[in-house]
């Protein structure tokens, strides 16, 4: 399954395994720098990330979102969480777009932005890794 290169980019696999063993936890930078900034990047070269104590302060679209991250979870519901925000935000500028994690090959991990007609299909699809509709075998 292909996905628009123009709206996707490349996660470290190591997300796959941290995500997957839902042992770590996420820390500040690594929500910075693996997901908000490609995600932003993708979306509008314009706008701002920056660090604000423990959260993520964006300027996407005239508007600032402050998303805290939670430290203190592990990966995997933390990630959960940070997507949901940042889809927020997306929904907040008005953007038909929705960001998801996806898994094009097998142990590959991507972030995308997908048009609704794009994700619809995609719930229960084990290709969707994170927005997702299955829970978690490690709760």
């Amino acid at each position: 399954m292909g996905f628009a290169p123009e709206r996707t980019y490349w996660i470290a696999n190591e997300w796959y395994w941290r995500i997957t063993e839902n042992t770590t936890t996420l820390t500040l930078e690594d929500a910075l720098r693996d997901f908000a900034k490609p995600l932003v990047a993708l979306a509008d070269r314009t706008a701002q990330v920056r660090a604000e104590g423990n959260a993520i302060v964006i300027d996407f679209a005239d508007q600032t979102t402050r998303i805290d991250v939670a430290t203190h979870l592990s990966a995997r519901v933390a990630i959960s969480h940070l997507i949901s925000d940042l889809n927020r935000m997306l929904a907040g500028a008005m953007r038909e777009q929705s960001y998801a994690l996806v898994i094009p090959r097998r142990y590959e991990l991507c972030g995308v932005l997908l048009e609704p007609a794009e994700l619809d299909p995609l719930w229960g699809d084990p290709v969707l890794f994170v927005p997702s509709s299955r829970g978690s075998g490690n709760r």
